[in-house]
This record gives structure tokens, sequence and C-alpha cells, in this order.
């Protein structure tokens, strides 16, 4: 019997229903480098889009309305939205100033972003609301400084404009809770310190006038009495860095050098007088302790030309003369300066760059108390630069990125609350709301209604969410795993997958909310409850995928002869099935399409065969493609069909064939893509027209690709900008393109930690056209000796007709031909071939499309 059928394709195809995702190995060379992707699944998308009269209106960074013409509406980056006054951390810059008065307070410095408050370099914080909130405009430089004096916020720095304002302010502003205003015409430089004596505001830094238009000459320090400026009497010759005050004394210090007043002098009843034997160096900071003034900085030692003591950055003075601390080579700072010190009670708390102070191990912070120095509990990775106290906590600001020995991602500014204990600041959390991942996101997965992050986090802002957590797309707030403090799992999430309504997570985790769970678990969307899986895994779980046959997984079984190898394992619902095919080494990545797998990683061998990194199994048995991969694969998709695999990762080779990082398999042979990649690719994902790659690179094809390409089976192209640092997982659907990994910002400047979702532009959605596809007509489909097929394709391109079997394998080349546009026919000759069940193997326009033929 013979019969007729038609395949049609189009070129820009529909979101797959399947899941492909990648994982990395805890226990592979990797080491959690290689952490993956999400799944591709239909998604209508949420972008902040909306139609009006055949425009689009997209919202900008401070919710602005943008409109495009429909047509040309651009890819546009969007971190997770917040709720009004939400802070989830500082962005990547540095605090230099905090300040309290009552329930309020201040953090100046140098950043543009803090949470979903675009703030320019300043923020303020009430307790009594729970709200942070911009000053105004901010300032269009660096605050340094920052003073409550009779009810106003006294902020100084590197700026020339504040709050939008019209009127210069230069280098000194007052915030009246309103808006801000000049001081006298400000100065023309820098201002480093604000404090107050009698009923005046005193200013130092680095500006040689004060008053603006109606100037005086003011050497680094100047006094305004509410009407005017005016000099003090000073002299010095260099810059101004800090104050202290006590009753009707003002101590000055800084880099100038003049006389006896050398790097710190004392100004009382109008007049200077210089400290002992002075310092050689910069001074940072005063504080009055026990009655002793402490004094920090970039100093070495006191001057004296008879002799010259050593202090190394942090010294006391009696009244008479300078001490250090320490005895030994265990004096001072060991390297390193000191910038702040605030006096809390009995204690004192010194802030600055350093490792040790005297001889006691402390990373930019040290305690002083009862007349010995102690750890804060690990310090900081970076460096302090400001401490203040509110609310009963210590807030330190500086350059930092982590505090505390455990390593707790808790950007600046942070608290230290009684006993020492680091937390996030106050405030950072509101119901859940908003925030990012403190850490890398390893996995990304998504639904219509949902998105899933997972990785080595533990918190999203300041809630607890144990190394998952669920963004709703339309209430736009995070959600965690589980309604006990213990919600989510016990450690890393390197994948996720959804199939209905369940969510599926591997990584390295025995427990999931109460539930014992070795390394793989699923989360019920219906009853919000997790479930194990069977005993689970004997060692980590790193890739995962599923169809309607059934969830597949990289497990180490606990046989009954305890062969721990390492096979895949199919969950039916009930129970692990394995799969034939034991194997030496690591999956990173697991695809499925129709009854196929395709696997790759470190893979040694499978079934005592040298796979090299990556194998297929078809039902008849594992198929190896071509001379494998020379390095670790760290993620592998399907395109069209069974016989279309895109892998990427380590790898440079494939025998002979230069790859760079990312290759295609075709079911006969591997291809490089458009020149590969300059470094690693850790993530792939599929939308049906496009290939998307994330990773360590920063060029694709030649072109400039930062950590973000997409491949569209002709040139390669970069993504949305890019980002600024790893991107190790993906998923897309037909109108965003979700990332995680490890970067802070995309598009150069927009702040999105760790996770940021990219909205396509109208020129990006794959949707299919007339112009855009192409079908195929196979008349008859059982032959004996030959038959012909049509092509039609509305527009140019190269069509090539192969027979292959089941496997993909190519048995005959039939021939390639140009299409202008129209039909065109190839003449399919069997003669010679056994008979069987082939395939008619189709490739145009840079897709391909099968059809099954019978030979008798």
């Amino acid at each position: 019997m013979k019969a007729i059928f038609v395949i049609g394709l189009l070129l820009l195809i529909a979101p797959l229903n399947i899941f492909a995702q990648e994982n990395s190995s805890a226990d592979s060379p990797f080491s959690k480098i290689l952490n993956r992707d999400g799944t591709i699944g239909p998604n209508s998308g949420s972008g902040k889009s909306f139609d009006t009269r055949g425009y689009k209106m997209r919202l900008g960074k401070n919710s602005e309305p943008h409109f495009f013409p429909a047509a040309q509406v651009p890819d546009e980056w969007d971190s997770i939205s917040h709720k009004p006054g939400y802070f989830d951390g500082i962005d990547n810059n540095e605090t230099d100033a905090i300040t309290s008065d009552g329930d309020d307070l201040y953090i100046g410095g140098s950043f543009e972003w803090v949470g979903a408050n675009h703030a320019y370099n300043i923020i303020h914080y009430n307790r009594s609301t729970e709200t942070w909130s911009t000053l105004g405009d901010g300032f269009n430089g660096t605050v340094l400084t920052l003073k409550v004096i009779g009810g106003k916020l006294y902020a100084g720095g590197k700026f020339t404009e504040a709050g939008g304002s019209s009127a210069p302010m230069q280098g000194i502003a007052v915030w009246d809770g309103t808006s801000w205003s000049q001081l006298g015409g400000g100065v023309d430089g820098i201002v480093n310190a604000i404090t107050t004596m009698d009923t005046s505001v005193i200013i130092g830094g680095d500006f040689s006038k004060a008053g603006g238009a109606n100037s005086i000459t003011a050497g680094y320090v100047a006094r305004w009495n509410g009407h005017k400026w005016d000099d003090m009497g000073a002299a010095l010759n260099d810059v101004v860095r800090c104050f202290m005050t006590t009753g009707d004394s003002l101590f000055v210090g800084g880099d100038f050098w003049i006389s006896d007043l050398r790097r710190i002098a004392l100004y009382r009843k109008g007049q200077w007088q210089g400290l002992g034997t002075a310092l050689d160096g910069s001074v940072y900071t005063m504080a009055m302790y026990k009655g002793k003034l402490w004094a920090g900085g970039d100093f070495f030692y006191t001057f004296d030309v008879d002799y010259q003591k050593p202090v190394f950055c942090l010294a006391t003075f009696d009244g008479t003369d300078w001490s250090a601390f320490g005895s030994g080579s265990n004096i001072g700072l060991d390297g390193g300066i000191v910038n702040t010190i605030l006096v809390v009670g009995d204690s004192m708390y010194i802030g600055g760059s350093f490792a040790t102070v005297a001889g006691v191990k402390a990373h930019g912070i040290i305690k002083f108390s009862n007349g010995v120095f102690s750890d804060v509990h690990g310090g900081v990775d970076g460096y302090v630069r400001c401490l203040a106290v509110y609310n009963k906590q210590i807030y330190v600001g500086g350059t930092f990125y982590g505090v505390g020995n455990s390593g707790l991602f808790i950007s600046s500014p942070a608290t230290l609350i009684p006993g020492d204990l680091w937390g996030a600041a106050e405030g950072s959390g509101v119901s859940g709301n908003g925030g990012y991942s403190e850490t890398s996101v390893n996995a990304v997965a998504v639904t219509d209604k949902y998105i899933f992050i997972g990785g080595a986090f533990t918190k999203i802002g300041s809630t607890e969410m144990h190394h998952i957590a669920m963004w709703d797309k339309q209430l736009r707030k995070w959600n965690s795993l589980g309604g006990f403090a213990e919600n989510g799992v016990d450690d890393d999430v390197y994948v996720i997958v959804i199939q209905g309504s369940k969510v599926y997570v591997g990584g390295d985790f025995n427990q999931a909310e109460t539930t014992i769970a070795r390394h793989i678990a699923y989360w019920d969307m219906n009853t919000s409850t997790w479930h194990a899986m069977g005993s689970g895994s004997q060692r980590n779980i790193h890739a995962i995928t599923a169809n309607e046959n059934g969830v597949y997984a990289s497990v180490f079984f606990d046989l009954e002869d305890h062969d721990l190898n390492n096979y895949i394992g199919r969950w039916d619902g009930s129970k692990w099935n394995r799969i034939d095919g034991k194997f030496k080494g690591f999956i990173n990545a697991i695809a499925v399409k129709d009854t196929v797998l395709c696997i790759g990683g470190l893979i040694g061998n499978l079934n005592n065969m040298n796979y090299a990194n990556i194998a297929i199994h078809y039902p008849s048995g594992w198929i190896k493609l071509g001379d494998g991969l020379d390095n670790v694969v760290a993620a592998i998709t399907f395109g069209v069909d069974v016989n279309d695999v895109y892998a990427t990762g380590l790898f440079g080779y494939s025998g002979s064939l230069a790859l760079y990082g990312i290759g295609h398999w075709d079911g006969v042979q591997w291809y490089n893509i458009g020149g590969g990649l300059n470094n690693f690719g850790f993530s792939l994902a599929w939308d049906g027209k496009n290939i998307f790659t994330g990773g360590r690179f920063t060029k694709a094809g030649g072109k400039a690709a930062n950590y973000l390409a997409k491949w569209d089976m002709q040139n390669w192209s970069e993504v949305g900008g890019g980002t600024d640092f790893d991107v190790r997982s993906l998923a897309v659907d037909s109108k965003n393109l979700y990332c995680g990994g490890d970067f802070s910002y995309v598009n150069n400047d927009y702040l999105s930690y760790r996770f940021a979702i990219l909205h396509f532009g109208s020129s990006s959605v794959a949707e299919g056209s007339d112009a855009n596809t192409f079908s195929v007509s196979v008349n008859p489909n059982v032959i004996s000796t030959t038959t012909t097929i049509t092509v039609t394709s509305p527009r140019t391109t190269e069509a090539s007709v192969e027979i292959v079997n089941v496997l993909g394998a190519l048995i005959r080349p039939v021939e390639t031909k140009h299409i202008e546009g129209g039909e065109t026919q190839f003449t399919i000759d069997a003669r010679g071939l056994a008979s069987g069940t082939y395939f008619i193997r189709i490739k145009a326009a840079g897709a391909q499309k099968m059809g099954k033929i019978i030979i008798e």
C-alpha cells in the first residue's frame, strides 16, 4: 500500500514543549563552576509592555514611559521589580559616610542604585515607617561626609550639583527635609569633613576658597556662622581630612605640614597649636577614648629629628606624646590604613584596610575593649570606610561584598547587632518582595506564571529562601518554597526542571524543607509540598530532564552489590528505573527529545567504551557522536529534531576539527559554529529559531559578546548588551530570555544582581510567517525504486537532501539545489538499498526537517 504525506516546518518555530537543562558536578573538575540552565517551555511572558495605537510602551529604569513603533521595540533588560521603598543592597561601588538622627539613617558614598531606588550617592531610611527613600535627585558626585546639625542634614564631598537644583552646590549642601540648598556659595574644591562648634558649622577638605562669588581665602578649613564664611585664622597648607570636637576643643587631622601643625592640630579659643612630635603621614580619623586621643590613618612614625617612634597607622596621644600599640614586630597595623574609629560604650571599633592590628588577625575591622584587640567575627572581605550607631546597631560601610567567618554575602552597608554578629542592613527585606540572590544563580526554569531560580544563596534580600525561590510574575514578588523556617533545601541547587505542576530539583542537598531527600526532590505547586524521589542518589545530582515518558536524571544508585556506578535513571512517578549503560565520570547535562537522550559531561567511558564526553541513547542503544569532544561538556540541547544537537563547554576540538567551546552535531558529523567562542561556554537555550549561549567568553565568532551571545543559524550577535561576568543558566520563551549567573550588571550599566530578564524586541520574537516557511511533500513514502519529493520555499535558499537511517547516520546523499523561491523537485533513488525504514533529511535556510520512507 502506498501513501502520500506532507511535512511542514516554520523556520521560526514556536517554543518547544521540551525541557533542556544542563548542570555541573561539584565532584567534577568544574567544582560548581558549571551550574545550569533551566527549561525551554511555552510562556506568554510578562514584560512591561502595553499596546497603545500601534505603538509599544516600555517602562524605563525609573518607571518612565518610552514609546516605540510596534515593529521597532528594542530588546530591554529587566531586573526583578521591587516594592516601593525596598532596599536590597547598594550597587557595586562604595559607602563613604553614615550618620543617624533619631529615627533617620543617612548613607552617602559613590553609588547610583540602592535596590530599586535610583539614589545618586545618598539614601535615607526611617525606622518608624520601615522605608528607604531618596533625597531629591541626589548628587552628581561622591558624598564623603554627613552630619546632622540643628535638625538639618549637611552633606560634603566631591560634587557640584544636588537635587536637580540649578543653584551650584560646590562641595557642601544642606537638606531641610524637602530640598537641597547651598551653603553660602560652597567652596572651590572637595569637602572631606563637617563638624559644629558653638553655633557654627566647620568644614575641612581640599579647597582654597569659600563663598562662591563673594569668596574668601580659606586654607583647607572654613567656618560658617549662618551668614558668612571666615577662615578661622588658619594657615594650613594641605588637605584636611577629619575633625573631632570635645568641649571647646577642635582637633583637625589631614595632610598639612606647616610650622608645628604637622598632620594633626588643635584649635581652641581662636588659637592653633600642634600636638607633640606629630606624625609623618596622613591622619584620616580621630576619637576620644578613656581620656586619650586616638588617631588613625596612613602614617608610620612620629616625627622627631632625634628619634622616630614606630606607630604604624594607629596611635594615641596622652597630652604629651604619641604611643603605639603592640610590641616587637607586632606594632600597629601590618600594612593597610585606618579610615574610621567609633566609640560605643566601653568599646571602640576601628575600620580600614588591614589584615592584622597589634598582631591580632582582623579583616578590615577590629574591636578594642578592656585593653585588648579582638577580631569581629571574621571582618569583611574588602575595606571599611565609615562606622555609625543606629537603632542599637553598628552600621559598617565601605567597599566589601561579604562579612563574617562564614562568608555571608552582605554588601556594604552591613550591621553588627549586639554580640557583634553580622546581619544585613535594617529594612533590607519587606515581606520577601524584591531583592536579588546574594550569590550565583545556577539554575533557571520558567512557566507562564512563575520563574524559579536555584543556587548557593540562602536569602533574597533579607528573607530566608534556601537555595531556591519562586518569582510570581503577576504579583511581582519572591516566594519561598515551603512554609517553615527551613524552607527550600539545605544545600546548593544545580538544576531545576518543570513538568506540569511539579518542579524537579537536583543538587548537593539532603533535605527539602522537613523531608529527607538525597540530592533530588520535587515541589508540587498544587499542594505546596516537597516530596522525595525514592531513595534519591548516593551522590550529587547535576542534570535532570523530563518529557511525557518520565523524569531523567544522573543518579548514583545504591545497588545491593555496592557497585556505585553512575547510571541514567528514569523516574516513572513511583520508582527509579535504570537506563542501560553504566559510565565512569560525571554528567553535567541531559537533554531528551521523543525517546532519544543525549548526555554530556566528563565521561571517561560508557559500558567500557570511550565516548569522549558526549553520547546519545536511542531505543536500540548508545551511539557515539563522531570523535566526541576533547574536554568537558557543560550544556547540551536538541534543536529541530533528534539529529540536531548543540553542545558547549570547555572543549576545543572534536578529533582534528576546531570547535572552540561550542559545536553542532547534525546526526552525521560535527560542525564549527561561526568560529566558536573565545572562552568557556556554560549554558544553552533553544527557542525554535536561535541558539542562545552563556558563559565566560567575551567574543563569539570574533564579534564582541560579553558572556552572552545568539546564533541565528547564520551569524553570531551580542544579546542585550551582555553582562559583566559569568552567565551560568538560561531559559527562554517566546518573549523573554531568563539569565542566571555571577554577574552584577547587564547592558554595561544596568544593575541586576545574579538574575535578569531580557524582554525581546519585535525583531527577536520567534513567530512564523509566509516569508520564513518551507514545506516538503514526499510522494509516495513506500517505494521500491525511486520517488520524487517537492520542497517549497517562498524565499531564496540552499536546500540539500539526504537519505539517513533511523539513527541519523548518512546512507546516501541525494543532491543540493539553489531555490530562488517556489517549488523545486528532488529525485530519491532507493535502488540498491536494503528493505526497511529510512528517513529523508532536508536542510534549508538554517533549519532541517525529516520525512520517513519505507523501502520494500
